[in-house]
């Protein structure tokens, strides 16, 4: 599936134009076992049976977060703010893998066993 941005909702009315928007961000095939939850569910509404089965395969994952404008800030501006933050989103994601040495195992009479996740 292919990195996706979705608006949600507008938050803080009437006095901002804040909104919650839901970002697919793409994982590494090492590491989507450790994502996959077969139980998932999304924020987006209108999601489709195949973007659902990426996000429970762990092939995606859901980031929602707000992005805060002020009142008057046109639209445009706000759907470049959510296609910036989807490259800093996806880049912190790939960089920080929290799962990098995963299965690193010590054995009495052998010792350690190192394991890497890419």
């Amino acid at each position: 599936m292919a990195q996706t941005i979705t608006i949600l909702d507008q938050t803080g009315m009437p006095s901002d134009l804040n909104y919650r928007v839901a970002y697919w961000l793409d994982v590494k095939a090492e590491r989507q076992a450790f994502y996959a939850n077969p139980t998932l569910t999304s924020a987006v509404l209108s999601i489709t049976a195949p973007e659902l089965a990426a996000l429970r395969e762990g092939k995606q994952v859901e980031v929602v977060e707000t992005i805060p404008r002020l009142a008057g800030t046109p639209m445009a501006t706000v759907r470049q703010a959510a296609r910036d933050r989807l490259s800093e989103l996806q880049s912190d994601f790939n960089r920080d893998n929290r799962f990098n040495s995963y299965g690193t195992r010590w054995t009495q009479g052998l010792g350690w066993v190192n394991v890497t996740v890419p």
